[in-house]
């Protein structure tokens, strides 16, 4: 189970749950890989621009930072199998409480870009 305390947060891929972990490396790999700072990664998710390579980036080094093993391939099907929208979904409370702090929470339903029906909708459609 993620600690929020611990800025861990829970995904799920392939229909089982994992824990992303945001350290301070991790965001910096992050950064370094994407070329793109994590305020603009987290400003790009609120609008609903991320891309596949950003959402793989970010649970492929948020699992390592975890110590997670799955493969790069056994993340792309995840992502593939969940679709981008429900894949930024899960990763968009870490993202925008790294970049906003706590009240990030608020921030992710009120700019979501599917209001809460809808995304329950996408989620029970899985």
């Amino acid at each position: 189970m993620a600690n929020k305390n611990k800025n861990e947060y829970e995904i799920e891929l392939n229909n089982k749950k994992y824990t992303l972990r945001a350290t301070f490396d991790f965001f910096m790999n992050v950064e370094s890989e994407l070329n793109k700072s994590f305020t603009e990664l987290a400003m790009d998710s609120e609008k609903g621009k991320t891309t596949f390579n950003e959402a793989f980036v970010i649970i492929r080094e948020g699992l390592n930072a975890n110590n997670n093993s799955l493969s790069d391939d056994e993340i792309k099907s995840a992502i593939l199998q969940n679709g981008l929208l429900t894949t930024t979904l899960q990763i968009q409370e870490l993202m925008l409480v790294a970049t906003y702090g706590g009240s990030a929470l608020e921030l992710l339903h009120k700019h979501s870009p599917l209001d809460d029906s809808k995304e329950e909708e996408v989620i029970k459609k899985k």
